[in-house]
């Protein structure tokens, strides 16, 4: 995914100052809001003077362990390990824009537009002109610049890429993901949380079932027909497909009668 290098870097830079590199230990780290603000734009980190050291566009230092020298000018903002208001300051200083964070929803922007994070509800979205990827929980529909898609069983991971080296909206042909949990028969985990396995299981693999709407939109997309494939990549069957407009809809089923159906193609 996204081989073809559209997304772009984020434009503004954070920059974590540590005044002295000595006698680091893993145990030192940043605010968890640091982590966060990388979501957003880009954060990285110098020891010492930050001067002749930073890029270009950065928008202010992050003072994480106490003060230092500052002869580059730019704002200094306190983000120690246990700062958990580092975003709102940023907020309220307009070093980060209302529309890249929204603490009330939990919902972080990259400054590029094209990546978004919503915690609030489990979901991701990424969009450039030729891929676009969505992760939904069940019951919750997602939709991006050229592909949209109601889910409605099971967690899935979908995406929509163009196999030619043009937008989505120029493809004739067109790769559709649909990818639920796969896990071997019988793998089995202390408990609920699953971060201890205890047996790794054995063959065939079973996939999680997975239900959903998914529909291109498309200026060409009364010219477009929908094949199942199988993990090969086979052509199993056709979709039968529904059309509104420049919209292109059609049910994709990881259980399909024809085996486990985790991709489709699109073709004009």
């Amino acid at each position: 995914l996204f081989l073809d290098g559209e997304l772009r870097q984020s434009g503004p830079a954070f920059v974590a100052v540590v005044p002295k590199a000595e006698n680091l230990t893993c145990r030192d780290r940043f605010s968890s809001d640091f982590a966060r603000l990388g979501l957003i734009a880009r954060v990285g980190s110098v020891a010492g003077d930050p001067v002749g050291r930073i890029p270009a566009e950065t928008a202010a230092l992050l003072a994480t362990a106490g003060k230092f020298p500052n002869r580059s000018g730019l704002p200094v903002v306190t983000a120690g390990e246990h700062e958990q208001e580092l975003l709102p300051k940023l907020l309220a200083a307009n070093l980060l824009r209302p529309e890249w964070y929204d603490a009330k929803l939990d919902i972080y922007r990259s400054s590029t537009g094209q990546i978004e994070l919503d915690a609030g509800r489990a979901s991701f979205r990424v969009n450039t002109p030729s891929c676009e990827v969505l992760i939904l929980p069940e019951r919750l529909n997602g939709k991006g610049e050229r592909f949209s898609v109601r889910n409605r069983t099971g967690r899935g991971v979908f995406a929509a890429l163009s196999v030619e080296s043009v937008s989505l909206n120029q493809s004739r042909r067109i790769l559709l993901l649909h990818l639920t949990d796969v896990l071997p028969t019988r793998m089995k985990f202390a408990d609920g949380r699953m971060n201890r396995l205890e047996a790794w299981g054995t063959a065939p693999l079973l996939a999680a079932r997975g239900e959903a709407e998914v529909t291109l939109e498309l200026p060409e997309a009364k010219t477009f027909r929908v094949y199942a494939l199988d993990i090969t990549g086979q052509r199993l069957d056709e979709m039968k497909t529904t059309l509104q407009d420049h919209r292109l809809t059609f049910e994709a089923k990881v259980f399909h009668p024809g085996g486990i159906v985790f991709a489709y193609e699109a073709v004009r």
